[in-house]
């Protein structure tokens, strides 16, 4: 299946000074920003939140329009009815958009398909600036030019209050963690609270004529704002302490700010032209150049893509970022029971890093040193050196320097009888979140199926865990997670004997990942999940060479969509008949019965946002008996990837797939990082549109270990890929996508 002949590599082995200069642009991307133009010009972006349709929504304050961008980039236009209104904050509330008008004096409600119904302010030219939805169900604004923080109920009920200080200038709020709302006073320098009986009281910042203007609710219970003029970011406790953190760039008048998915807080810098990071002790850590100079970037806000979006007023656009990934969580994993853990880690950069481990036991937390990456190396980690006992356990991994690095694990076993071991492996993910998507699990032909949550805050979380099935409708059970542990969860407990999909819903943000066995644990497989219905991507599959391959597409929405697959071969598109997939339902393909002897990657899109996973099953009828692996779907494509494991000694056979989408050929680049950072190998390969490559990595490193990294050398074009690591003879395997950035 996998080994490519007659094609001509070049192939070249680094000495490590060399490979320090060619990391340097590794570095370079460990945050990475994609750039949408608005139509309407000038438009004025001002203010974006996430809307409840999985999309981002913006206001355009000169262009009077309400605009909404999806995660593909794709923009639609509503023209607000009031004209030259200059709308200016937004948000989500209660299925709908709700904005406020600040030269039309209302507040307006823009449906998710764009229809409109508009409410007058009672006190005339008032100003409303920035709306949020308050703790008591009514939505909260400020009037920055009456001096008054105004309340309105859905229902079209309005009520005003007076801020104590003369021409305060309110301009930013937010609903606090302690049932109030905190507001910035941009000429009375100073931090609001009003409670919602409409209570108000001030704080006073230190530094003079600061202009604060954002604000967002920290996830340290503090609250966070900017100082446009001070060019710092502040912190001011429920109890009304300030201190004030000075962004590094001068004069670079931070104004947005918002909590950003790594538990940071992110802000934008209108003249600095970047983006800023800033921990909750107050260290700004790092500052990214936005790419379209003059950007004037403003307000920003986390998308259901877990990146960074944010408004360029200075040049019409609206921006996305992908965040570097210093941190990284493992749900899965376990010393005990027969398991053998082990975790790699990517450390791509050129300065070496050190990174903290924490292992989250039934028992507690425990604590790792922390543990030097040599430059641009791949580690191995045993997790069994660090814990006394035979456990359970969840890792959580965090790179002290706030850079990119790329973790995952690997477990392997032997099934009791069975003529050979078996292995899966996991990529991590960046953050937690309250809602995921599996699209695998079976608790029926001799499957077992694991949910595995991993709950890394300090309070006990509530799940709700929906299993779509099969022809049988969706079924929900409430589960209980532990502090800073993990759970697991048998699903034929819940279901019994049942093909079903996992939806997970969490009161708190937590990880899942799913594992399964079959035929008494002689295979294995195991996945993370997806928190972003979308399109998918998978880049392994295989029906030739004894592999039997399962597509499995979930439908999480309450009413049918039409599926559309497309397999890429070797030799190009072949498209599946179309197909109906019921509501919070699930669809097997078995892949050999409808494109037999083929090896390919896979498109699945659908007229309403879908999940994807692939299971691939081999060696039945081998001695060693079936193996298998499992790997979630991308859900969209991207311009580099880092797959943390890779062996070519041993016995062991990997393989890079990488699939080409696009309408052209790409150039692909393929860069294998040694253990402990003692060089590499560099493969070029130009792969044909709308198919599949495999690399070898046997034929490029000889003996022994590497991690992989991926990357498309032509401007514009994206790829998908995968990892498969295969030994005892194909006797086990296992299968994973990496860490990506754009």
């Amino acid at each position: 299946m996998r080994i490519s002949r007659g094609i001509s590599f070049t192939v070249t082995v680094l000495a490590i000074a060399i490979a320090l200069v060619l990391v340097l642009q590794v570095s370079a991307v460990a945050a990475s920003f994609t750039e949408y133009s608005v139509p309407t010009l000038p438009s004025f972006p001002y203010y974006i939140a996430a809307g409840p349709d999985g999309a981002m929504w913006f206001t355009e304050n000169v262009g009077n329009n309400i605009g909404r961008i999806n995660m593909a980039g794709k923009i639609t236009e509503f023209p607000i009815p009031t004209v030259a209104s200059r709308p200016s904050g937004i948000v989500s509330h209660d299925g709908d958009l709700w904005f406020v008008e600040w030269v039309g004096n209302k507040v307006g409600r823009c449906t998710t398909s764009g229809g409109f119904t508009e409410y007058e302010v009672p006190t005339p030219n008032s100003g409303p600036w920035a709306i949020c939805a308050g703790p008591d169900g009514a939505l909260w604004f400020t009037e920055n030019a009456a001096n008054k923080i105004g309340r309105f109920t859905t229902s079209g009920d309005f009520t005003e209050y007076e801020i104590p200080t003369a021409n305060s200038g309110p301009f930013g709020i937010v609903a606090g963690p302690d049932g109030a709302l905190w507001f910035t006073e941009a000429n009375g320098n100073r931090v609001g609270r009003c409670t919602t009986s409409g209570k108000i009281t001030e704080h006073k910042i230190s530094t003079a004529g600061s202009l604060p203007a954002w604000i967002t609710a920290g996830p340290d219970g503090a609250l966070w704002f900017t100082e446009w003029n001070g060019n710092k970011i502040g912190r001011c406790t429920t109890s009304g302490a300030i201190t004030e953190h000075k962004v590094p760039t001068a004069n670079s008048t931070p104004a947005g700010i918002t909590t950003g998915p790594d538990g940071a807080l992110w802000f934008t810098e209108a003249h600095g032209n970047k983006v800023g990071r800033c921990t909750t002790s107050g260290a700004i850590t790092n500052e990214y150049e936005i790419q379209t100079a003059d950007s004037g970037s403003n307000d920003i806000a986390v998308g259901p893509d877990g990146r960074l979006w944010f408004c360029e007023w200075g040049r019409n656009q609206i921006g996305r970022m992908v965040l570097p990934t210093p941190r990284w969580f493992l749900a899965e994993g376990t010393t005990a029971w027969g398991f053998s853990t082990y975790i790699t880690i990517t450390n791509p950069n050129v300065p070496g890093e050190y990174i903290a481990i924490t292992y989250m036991t039934p028992e507690g937390p425990v604590v790792k040193k922390p543990l030097y990456l040599p430059p641009i190396s791949q580690t191995m980690i045993n997790p069994k050196d660090d814990l006394k006992n035979d456990t359970d356990f969840s890792t959580y991994v965090e790179c002290l320097s706030g850079n990119t690095i790329a973790v995952d694990r690997t477990m392997s076993w032997t099934g009791p009888q069975a003529a050979s071991p078996e292995g899966h492996s996991s990529i991590g993910v960046t953050a937690p979140a309250k809602t995921w998507y599996l699209a695998e699990g079976c608790s029926d032909y001799g499957f077992e199926t694991w949910l595995l949550i991993q709950n890394p805050n300090a309070e006990e979380a509530s799940v709700k865990v929906t299993y779509q099935t099969e022809g049988w409708g969706a079924q929900s059970f409430d589960k209980k997670v532990p502090a800073n542990s993990r759970a697991t969860f048998n699903m034929a407990d819940d279901i019994g004997k049942k093909n079903a999909s996992i939806k997970v819903e969490s009161n708190l943000p937590v990880i899942p990942e799913r594992s399964m066995y079959r035929n008494n644990r002689r295979e294995g497989s195991d996945s993370i999940g997806t928190t972003t219905p979308a399109d998918s991507f998978l880049a392994e599959g295989s029906t030739s060479h004894g592999f039997t391959t399962y597509v499995l597409v979930q439908n999480p929405n309450d009413s049918e969509t039409t599926v559309n697959i497309t397999y890429m071969t070797t030799t190009g598109p072949t498209p599946q008949v179309p197909f109906i997939l019921p509501a919070n339902s699930r669809k097997t393909i078995r892949v050999n019965d409808v494109l037999p002897d083929a090896d390919f990657s896979t498109i699945v899109d659908a007229d309403k946002p879908i999940v994807a996973e692939r299971a691939m099953y081999w060696g039945a009828d081998t001695p060693l008996g079936e193996a298998c692996h499992d790997s979630i779907a991308l859900s969209a494509t991207h311009n580099c990837f880092y797959l943390p494991d890779g062996q070519s000694s041993g016995g062991y056979e990997t393989y890079t797939l990488v699939g080409n989408p696009n309408d052209t050929a790409v150039e692909v680049e393929v860069i294998y990082l040694a253990q402990d950072g003692k060089g590499i190998a560099t493969v070029t390969q130009k792969i044909a549109a709308k198919s599949r490559f495999t690399f070898n990595m046997n034929d490029t490193v000889s003996g022994g270990r590497a991690s992989i990294m991926v990357t498309s050398l032509t401007p514009g074009k994206n790829i998908t890929v995968e990892r498969s690591m295969y030994w005892n003879n194909r006797g086990a395997g296992t299968s994973t996508i990496g860490c990506y950035t754009d």
